[in-house]
């Protein structure tokens, strides 16, 4: 049974204004001294979203970096991608929403380095080139579902507490915002 106010999503349309649950950015580079931008943007002023970021490498599609990002109602993420001083591409971002893996983790993790672990000859330069997926995997609502299927407002979602904005950063609470079984009742 569909919640109320939703309805089955049979087919896939194109939005030529760019939002949508599956957008594809069709190429990133930081060969040279190129950078890449990105800003992923919640229409939605009332849910949160869970948005699974994939960037993909050029010659055979391998999954060099992979992220979820929540976003608050409203809220937008920024990040670039550029080359480190070794030739391997890294993702920088200084933005207050929550991720899994945390931003603390990325940073301190290879400084944000994409792996090279199935690309060509593990070289660098396969992380140089390639396509970003961006992918809407949840709409995170304040409150919790009851047993039909409804918001309950007694039950408060501790996602999206989590997640949710206040003042200018989110809390990102350790032990929910990685725990992939609050997304099931969201």
């Amino acid at each position: 049974q569909l919640p109320p106010g939703t309805s089955a999503a049979n087919r896939m349309a194109f939005n030529a204004d760019g939002i949508g649950h599956v957008l594809l950015v069709p190429y990133f580079t930081t060969n040279g001294d190129n950078k890449s931008l990105l800003n992923i943007v919640n229409t939605d002023l009332t849910n949160g979203k869970a948005v699974k970021l994939r960037y993909r490498n050029a010659l055979n599609s391998d999954d060099i970096f992979d992220i979820t990002v929540y976003l608050s109602p409203g809220d937008v993420w920024t990040a670039d991608v550029a080359a480190d001083a070794q030739g391997y591409s890294r993702l920088v971002t200084e933005d207050a929403s929550c991720t899994a893996p945390s931003a603390a983790y990325i940073k301190e993790a290879d400084n944000g380095r994409f792996a090279t672990g199935r690309v060509l000859n593990n070289a660098p330069a396969g992380t140089r080139e390639g396509y970003i997926e961006i992918l809407n995997t949840a709409d995170i609502r304040p409150f919790l579902n009851d047993a039909a299927g409804v918001q309950d407002a007694s039950k408060p979602n501790p996602l999206w507490a989590a997640i949710k904005h206040t003042g200018s950063k989110a809390p990102c609470t350790p032990g929910v915002v990685e725990n992939p079984n609050l997304l099931t009742n969201v």
